[in-house]
């Protein structure tokens, strides 16, 4: 007759039982050990970056360095001064070039004014007047160049203060005459 075992079922469910104990325990450890690893990696890591930090504060704070650091703070300070001054100046140069009423052009615009029997002797410009000294022809001339500084529309005052003939044997008549700027005194 036949043996009969009927705990067989029982046995082979403990071995499979003991097998996934021993996997699980396994990945476990497996799990385990890694980790431990990586964390010792990753302080082994924090270590090294602390000590490159120490060494690059020990040279940041090395004389040399707070030297070279102080000098340049001092240069751009200086920078900032210079660039104050500089906006300053240019404040003032373009305030200056607007007051500077008395130009190039005015004295072309001027010129271009005069009429062809009239000749200038001297010009005086002081501030914001302009006087003027000649020689003309005739007396019509001298009117027609108080006429035409008017007409310009840079002069608030155009007037003749003296007209007298140059001499007794001459034609030609001398002439004074005042211009004042617009925006000046009068």
């Amino acid at each position: 007759m036949r043996d009969f075992n009927f705990f067989s079922p029982y046995i082979d469910q403990n071995k499979k039982s003991k097998n996934n104990n021993i996997l699980i325990f396994l990945s476990i450890i497996i799990i385990i050990i890694s980790m431990c690893g990586f964390i010792l990696y990753t302080n082994m890591k924090i270590k090294k970056l602390e000590e490159q930090k120490a060494k690059y504060e020990g040279y940041l704070n090395s004389k040399k360095v707070v030297k070279e650091l102080k000098k340049v703070n001092e240069k751009k300070a200086k920078v900032e001064i210079m660039k104050n001054y500089y906006n300053a100046v240019s404040d003032i140069n373009i305030e200056m070039s607007e007051a500077d009423k008395i130009n190039t052009v005015l004295m072309d615009r001027i010129s271009s004014k005069l009429p062809t029997d009239l000749f200038l002797k001297s010009m005086n410009i002081d501030g914001v007047n302009v006087n003027m000294q000649g020689v003309a022809m005739n007396r019509t001339c001298i009117g027609e160049l108080e006429y035409n500084l008017k007409q310009l529309g840079v002069f608030d005052l155009v007037h003749i203060s003296n007209i007298s003939k140059e001499s007794d044997e001459s034609e030609n008549f001398t002439f004074a005459l005042k211009c004042t700027l617009k925006g000046g005194e009068k």
